[in-house]
């Protein structure tokens, strides 16, 4: 694999990991949202959305959208930040392997 090669596939894997990363991460956070104050607001017996609900129901769903998408933003910053072939990061899953492999899961 040449130079060119290589600067494309890297240049292809991060831009999709940065466009997905962002759109995962939202849509995580948003659909967690509304799980945690519909059950919140069951739990409680409320018609609405109070304050306290939606600081619980909001911080909570943060917290799940981080825990859940921020293995991808690490893949995303080595594919980044490697220089030069031969890449050690080639594709998504190969990658969280090698850092699962390498530096364990937490």
């Amino acid at each position: 694999m040449d130079i060119r090669e290589w600067a494309l596939i890297t240049f292809t894997i991060v831009a999709q990991l940065s466009v997905g990363a962002f759109l995962v991460l939202g849509v995580v956070q948003f659909c967690a949202y509304a799980r945690f104050a519909a059950t919140l607001i069951g739990v409680f017996n409320r018609s609405t959305v109070s304050s306290k609900i939606a600081l619980v129901a909001g911080a909570s769903s943060k917290v799940l959208a981080l825990l859940t998408t921020y293995p991808l933003n690490v893949v995303k910053t080595r594919l980044q930040n490697q220089r030069g072939p031969p890449a050690e990061y080639r594709k998504l899953g190969q990658s969280l392997r090698f850092v699962v492999a390498h530096e364990g899961v937490l």
